[in-house]
């Protein structure tokens, strides 16, 4: 069974992780939190999970600048200071 799940407001990584875990019913959870222009198929990993518990990926090259670093920072700071 495949469940699609949309929240009206961005809840933040953390966030929408705790809920979609909370709503797990299944042996496999999906979790896409990429941002274009980079492609994930989750049919391609199925495979993986034979013998992996968790499939992760990143991008060597994520093209960011130092503005985005500076952002990140500033955001996760934040989120520490409202846990």
């Amino acid at each position: 069974m495949l469940q699609q799940t949309v929240h009206a407001h961005n809840r933040g990584i953390r966030g929408t992780f705790e809920h979609l875990y909370a709503l797990e019913q299944h042996d496999l959870v999906f979790l896409n939190s990429v941002d274009q222009p980079w492609r994930t198929n989750p049919l391609e990993m199925l495979p993986l999970t034979a013998d992996w518990d968790v499939i992760g990926a990143g991008r060597i090259d994520n093209r960011y600048g130092s503005l985005r670093s500076v952002i990140a920072w500033g955001y996760n700071r934040g989120s520490e200071a409202r846990r």
